[in-house]
């Protein structure tokens, strides 16, 4: 006699359950990984599928809870294009282009990052101090990144003035993603700043997550061994560096030293503010003029060197005097 009933299935290991607050609770994806993973599918390239599953191991929870907003974003923006009371007005809203190449609407007023933070960080009235509106963005702003730096305000303001398909961050895009991100950027970064610093922070993580897969060009270019037959022996090696399944991110390029509490100044690429070729030509002749984008501690040491040297010709004979404006713009022709 057989029963028709389905066979039970076996009982969950012990490895396969968690204790939380006392209780066991089986081990897996939440429902914010599968949906981040459903988002990461549409807007990839199927070339770097192969980046989810190491990208969400790194992620913590804003950063999935960013990823799947993203694709919410585009399909709002898809839907607000292609209804029928809405898609009307949007077609014939006129639109114009900065010198950057971003296309925003005419009604939109731009407002570049200096002029963001000043509204952002001051206080002018009583009523701004009180306003929850201004305060829910300052906490935004303020909880973007750990460490402010000039990477995190481009990252923040990056969609507000350069247009999107000229970041590298979206080669890893599919076409269509592009076009729904450029057909969104139209409106988007206008009405709700803090969505387009969400989108461009998860794109350029994901480019990030790309960037640090371990490639073969990449593992052969760094091999010791030489010549046509140690290209088995290379190949073998690669299979240990980058296994079949999840393959494991390049911790040599995420784990790049990045801004901290105690040196929010120390920004990378680390470089001197003046490098000992700019002190040396202060010397040279001409090499006291101060430049337009010269660093404070250079004007200074450009401001001494000039102030040292006298103009007065020592020998005698003739001499052309020069003016300070004349030493800064050359002289100009009397008319």
């Amino acid at each position: 006699w057989r029963s028709s009933r389905a066979p039970r299935r076996a009982a969950p290991s012990a490895a396969a359950m968690l204790v939380r607050g006392g209780k066991l609770h089986r081990c897996g994806p939440t429902n914010l990984d599968l949906e981040c993973k459903r988002a990461m599918e549409k807007i990839l390239k199927p070339v770097h599928f192969q980046v989810i599953v190491p990208w969400m191991q790194r992620a913590d929870a804003i950063a999935k809870r960013d990823m799947a907003r993203v694709v919410k974003i585009l399909e709002e923006s898809e839907a607000e294009l292609t209804d029928q009371r809405t898609g009307h007005a949007a077609k014939h809203e006129p639109t114009v282009t900065n010198r950057y190449g971003r296309a925003r609407t005419a009604s939109e007023v731009p407002m570049t990052a200096d002029r963001a933070q000043q509204d952002l960080l001051k206080n002018t009235h009583l009523s701004q101090q009180t306003d929850r509106e201004v305060q829910a963005k300052r906490n935004y702003f303020h909880t973007f990144a750990p460490v402010h730096s000039v990477a995190t305000v481009d990252t923040f303001h990056r969609l507000q003035t350069t247009p999107v398909e000229s970041d590298d961050a979206v080669k890893v895009l599919t076409e269509q993603a592009r076009r729904q991100l450029q057909r969104w950027q139209v409106r988007g970064p206008g009405r709700r700043p803090d969505e387009a610093a969400l989108v461009m922070r998860s794109l350029r993580s994901v480019s990030a997550a790309v960037a640090a897969l371990p490639n073969y060009r990449d593992h052969s270019r760094d091999s010791p061994l030489q010549g046509a037959a140690a290209r088995t022996e290379t190949m073998h090696e690669y299979t240990k560096v980058a296994p079949k399944g999840a393959k494991p991110l390049n911790g040599r390029i995420l784990s790049q030293l990045q801004p901290s509490a105690s040196a929010p100044a120390l920004l990378p690429p680390f470089r001197p503010f003046i490098t000992k070729g700019q002190i040396d030509s202060i010397k040279m002749p001409g090499g006291d003029v101060v430049g337009w984008f010269d660093d404070v501690k250079l004007q200074q040491l450009k401001n001494r060197e000039r102030a040292t040297r006298s103009k007065v010709a020592v020998t005698g004979g003739q001499r052309d005097w020069t003016t300070t404006y004349g030493g800064h713009f050359g002289s100009t022709p009397c008319l």
